[in-house]
């Protein structure tokens, strides 16, 4: 089995598990109000998290981060589950991923790279990932699945201080007034941090293919957020709660900057 298509399943569970939660919270809240059932602390609280436009807290403990109004969390519940509802209807791995739709991202590039690194036989530290922004601006325009080796397409990426020129594509100045701009659908491409020692094993095609590519005068490793408030937690397996890694984004300019304007990917805009 692929490694992307256990995150994908794992990813229908924690969605399961937070839709059971929601579900049964509204149910003891209806009988609360109706005298059927008991209107206890929780209930109570979840009531007015409804009433004051919040997300409930118990709602927060088995959902992903976010800090949009409880209208605007909700619509995109919605989105999130439709989307991967027509993934396991469909058994077919989604040929651009919405990346801000899943509950850890962070898992995404790992289990991208796991997929190559079990095709080559190749230890899982011996690759990294490389980004390349494609012309495509909606996932709907990615037409085909990628080969395992070849990486995979995701969108859902919105550049906050700086903007995305299709032109020289490289970094640009955002647009004023603009806050988030979309960027492009992005291939997500594994790549070997060294060549094997052994080269018998591995087809010269592929070695091709894994070999850190060419690329423009500067590379601005951009981070990458889950909300706009640019902090989060560690959890218990060492993971930060918002943080998802880094992507290189190509740029005419140095690096510093975009640093010096504080230039990130969000996965949720504000």
């Amino acid at each position: 089995r692929l490694p992307i298509a256990s995150f994908l399943t794992q990813e229908c569970n924690r969605f399961r598990t937070l839709l059971g939660v929601v579900a049964q919270s509204l149910e003891l809240l209806v009988q609360g109000l109706r005298g059927t059932a008991e209107m206890t602390l929780e209930v109570e609280a979840v009531q007015r998290a409804l009433l004051e436009e919040r997300v409930p807290d118990k709602w927060g403990e088995f959902a992903y981060p976010s800090l949009l109004p409880l209208g605007s969390w909700v619509s995109a519940l919605v989105l999130r589950v439709k989307y991967l509802r027509g993934w396991s209807e469909r058994k077919e791995i989604p040929y651009c991923h919405l990346i801000g739709y899943y509950f850890f991202p962070q898992s995404f590039s790992t289990a991208v790279l796991q997929g190559a690194a079990r095709k080559l036989e190749i230890p899982l530290d011996d690759m990294r990932m490389e980004y390349k922004v494609q012309r495509a601006t909606e996932p709907e325009q990615v037409t085909g699945a990628l080969p395992v080796e070849e990486g995979v397409h995701a969108h859902g990426f919105f550049l906050e201080g700086a903007a995305w020129d299709p032109g020289s594509s490289c970094l640009q100045a955002s647009v004023d007034a603009e806050v988030a701009a979309p960027l492009p659908v992005l291939r997500c491409i594994p790549r070997l941090t060294r060549l094997p020692a052994d080269l018998s094993q591995v087809k010269p095609r592929e070695v091709a293919t894994y070999l850190p590519a060419d690329g423009p005068p500067h590379i601005y490793e951009c981070p990458v957020y889950r909300t706009w408030v640019r902090a989060g937690t560690w959890s218990t397996i060492g993971d930060s709660t918002n943080f998802v890694g880094l992507v290189g984004l190509p740029s005419c300019e140095p690096p510093s900057v975009w640093t010096l304007r504080g230039v990130a990917l969000l996965c949720e805009p504000r």
